[in-house]
């Protein structure tokens, strides 16, 4: 079949995606992907009968069991917990669609990648073995936690792109947006992902008025689930707020330049912000032993001896506040104001204890809530027990430390994925192999760099990095570095449209 004019090359350009499934080596690959995905589940959930929880978990437990519309967290993971407990008493088949999807999404990428560029047989199967074979994906899918949907969902909106540059249609436009959003309702971190499809757009061959309508629907989409949000919590919690969770974030990420030096008041002009600024320097002044952490982390947030739970206990009482969340959430625009003074009046010292420390933990994360299986814990919360109707709260232990290897092997995995795809994008550059490649593989390349870059940012500047936000990365990495290595290492057929 020859090629329109400027049309990217790909490599099986001449039958439907449909039909290259369906060949014989491609359909081994996919039905084997479905047998070991079942055979895995059963596997994990045979040596890890409890899902794996983290004080989060709870959380999100208890929101589903009351039905509660605002939480600590989004409050969309629970309803997709509830939904689920239609189907199954017990965690089953929460975590059966947990891995489900990260196989579907993991699929999808592999199969739309292998169609677009031609692999050698056995860099293919290197590719179907990290995405499909990796233990990761169904041991961190056996959690609690939102992070498994939110990763597959990255996973599969990003690999839309590939398509949609290629040939964009509405039904294809349309399908990324359900994914964009189903992303950020889970997890407000997907803010980033309109940034990423604004770069997109930049490729996508398409009438001006369609990309501007695009972007247009994401954003108009945000701002609508930000304001219905924001009229909830004030309503339940007396709060007009998006999220105190990033106030409290916010007010985190300063308390890890105060522990360290005191700044001036004066500069601060909130007189909230001043007082809770008094507060926790008062506290690093006064303490016989005050909480200090030499990482980046959201220590401050949770633990109680932190001078932010001592700030809010005060808070109670001088205001004379009875409901312990309501007052969590007052906090939150309070504490947000607060972390920005102290950050923008000291963008050195934040440089140098939170973000310089944060871009380093970046490429070498802590596994955190995965870390272990239940934390080590013998017995489970009785908040998950009675809600799931488990027979036993006794969690058997004698299988934590191939979940421990698993999961640490993981994180060094992660770490080294990292470094290859940088080595091996600077050499495509610096050697110019980008000539060889069709415009659809460099397009989709710095989109994945967009995404990448974004994502680095977003987290190092604001969150404390930790492994499970970045497994999408990791696995959107691992088919870009296989055929990266491939172009470099190997005399390649020159394909450039």
């Amino acid at each position: 079949m020859s090629q329109k004019k400027n049309q990217p090359t790909i490599a099986n350009s001449q039958i439907s995606f449909v039909r290259f499934l369906w060949q014989m080596e491609n359909r081994i690959y996919l039905l084997g992907g479905v047998v070991i995905g079942i055979l895995y589940y059963l596997i994990c959930k045979n040596l890890f009968p409890f899902p794996n929880l983290w004080p989060d978990s709870f959380t999100y437990v208890q929101v589903a069991r009351d039905h509660q519309q605002v939480s600590y967290r989004p409050v969309e993971y629970s309803s997709f917990i509830e939904f689920f407990k239609d189907f199954s008493k017990s965690d089953w088949a929460l975590a059966m669609a947990q891995f489900a999807l990260n196989i579907l999404a993991n699929l999808f990428l592999f199969f739309s990648f292998v169609y677009f560029f031609e692999i050698k047989k056995y860099l293919k199967f290197l590719a179907y073995a990290l995405l499909l074979l990796n233990p990761l994906y169904v041991l961190y899918s056996n959690s609690i936690l939102s992070d498994s949907f939110f990763n597959a969902a990255t996973v599969i909106w990003f690999t839309l792109f590939l398509w949609i540059i290629y040939r964009p249609n509405f039904m294809l436009i349309l399908l990324q947006w359900v994914f964009l959003l189903f992303a950020f309702k889970l997890r407000y971190q997907g803010v980033i992902l309109p940034v990423v499809l604004g770069f997109a757009l930049f490729f996508i061959k398409w009438e001006w008025w369609k990309k501007a309508l695009t972007i247009l629907l994401s954003i108009a989409s945000i701002y609508y689930i930000v304001d219905k949000t924001t009229d909830t919590n004030d309503e339940v919690a007396g709060t007009k707020t998006f999220s105190a969770f990033s106030g409290w974030q916010m007010a985190n990420n300063a308390v890890h330049i105060l522990q360290h030096q005191k700044i001036d008041n004066d500069v601060i002009d909130d007189d909230e912000s001043v007082q809770v600024l008094k507060f926790i320097q008062n506290y690093y002044d006064t303490a016989k032993n005050p909480l200090k952490t030499d990482n980046v982390s959201p220590t401050f947030l949770w633990n109680k001896n932190s001078p932010l739970k001592k700030y809010l206990m005060f808070y109670i009482t001088a205001n004379q506040r009875e409901n312990y969340f309501k007052t969590w959430q007052e906090l939150g625009p309070i504490y947000n104001q607060f972390g920005k003074s102290v950050i923008i009046h000291n963008p050195v010292a934040y440089i140098k204890y939170f973000v310089a420390n944060n871009a380093k933990q970046y490429f070498i994360p802590t596994t955190e809530a995965i870390e272990t299986y239940c934390q080590n814990m013998d017995t489970i919360s009785p908040v998950v027990k009675n809600y799931y109707e488990f027979p036993s709260n006794k969690i058997n232990k004698s299988h934590n430390s191939i979940y421990t290897s698993f999961i640490h092997s993981q994180a060094f995995f992660f770490t080294l994925i990292n470094v290859l795809i940088l080595l091996v994008s600077v050499l495509f550059l610096i050697f110019k192999r980008y000539n060889t490649q069709s415009k659809l593989f460099n397009r989709i390349l710095l989109l994945f760099w967009g995404l990448f870059s974004t994502n680095f940012i977003f987290i190092v500047l604001l969150a404390p990095t930790v492994f499970r936000y970045h497994i999408f990365i990791l696995t959107l990495a691992i088919p870009f570095l296989i055929y990266l290595a491939q172009v470099l290492f190997t005399k390649e057929k020159n394909t450039k449209s």
